[in-house]
């Protein structure tokens, strides 16, 4: 099997080496690098019921003018949150691609600073297609020009010097819906590892397992809450936004850096209250929740 996992990785071009940075962000995505550096806005497109279309908007954000090249690839998330690419013939049972069901358009665009393009998403449902979910990512890389870098061999004084042009990029998840779906979310398994004797309030954290279940993703936005003993008066000490699981996984583990405003200090027989939320624009509905007590 062979897959691409997809944090930096180096890939060869023409006999030159280009690093390429693929970012996964939620609302608004920004990749920078010697070729060109982009924001994307959304960063997720969900197609379902009456929403068979939807738009992104590619920015310019750099002092020069830069290509950039559009393509659907498929990817797999693992238990921590990391995606590695699949080659066709790899999908695992569940696994459910758009990359056949969407239609997306232009496929390559050149902006001068500053500008920017609409890049147009639209569903193409076969008749005949089973209820769930389809997802693939759209990523978008900045195009080398000629000649950019140098060789990966070039000689400088006694040894060899390796030169890197960086290619900024993003990647973005397209979902389909078709038929009756939907998911269900829990919070389970949550730890907490208070901060290390020598750093103060520095460095503490809970960990749990966020659980899926249904035909669908989950999608939300986390908040951590520590109550003190006997109080109903919670303090916000940490937020995750923009974090799914995506189908088939039915859980991702989580790890929550905590923060305390000074002169706080957890205590025995205080919890921590953590909750999943849909994001704002969805209403901040609670999806799950869940708490930990400290002994």
């Amino acid at each position: 099997m062979h897959t691409k996992h997809f944090s930096p990785l180096l890939s060869g071009l023409s006999g030159l080496a280009f690093l390429v940075g693929i970012a996964f962000a939620g609302g608004q995505a920004f990749a920078q690098g010697g070729l060109g550096n982009i924001t994307v806005t959304p960063t997720r497109i969900v197609l379902e019921g009456r929403a068979r279309s939807g738009t992104i908007a590619l920015a310019n954000t750099g002092a020069k003018k830069a290509t950039y090249r559009l393509t659907v690839i498929n990817m797999r998330m693992n238990e921590t949150g990391g995606f590695e690419q699949i080659e066709e013939g790899q999908a695992r049972p569940g696994e459910q691609f758009a990359e056949g069901l969407i239609r997306y358009a232009p496929r390559q665009v050149t902006l001068e600073p500053g500008e920017t393009q609409i890049i147009r998403i639209a569903a193409r449902k076969p008749a005949g297609l089973a209820a769930g979910e389809y997802r693939s990512h759209l990523v978008i890389r900045a195009v080398p020009e000629a000649g950019a870098g140098r060789s990966i061999e070039q000689k400088s004084g006694e040894g060899v010097e390796i030169s890197l042009a960086v290619i900024p990029g993003v990647a973005l998840p397209i979902i389909l819906r078709h038929g009756d779906v939907s998911a269900k979310a829990s919070l389970s398994d949550i730890t907490y590892d208070p901060p290390p004797m020598t750093s103060g309030r520095a460095g503490a954290s809970l960990t749990f397992r966020l659980n899926r279940a249904g035909g669908s993703s989950i999608y939300g936005d986390l908040g951590a809450t520590y109550f003190a003993p006997e109080s109903d008066e919670g303090v916000l000490v940490s937020e995750v936004n923009q974090l799914a699981v995506y189908t088939p996984n039915d859980h991702r583990i989580v790890t929550m850096s905590l923060t305390f405003p000074e002169g706080l200090e957890p205590q025995s027989g205080g919890k921590f209250v953590v909750i999943y939320r849909t994001p704002p624009k969805d209403g901040g509905n609670t999806i799950a929740e869940g708490e930990y007590r400290i002994q």
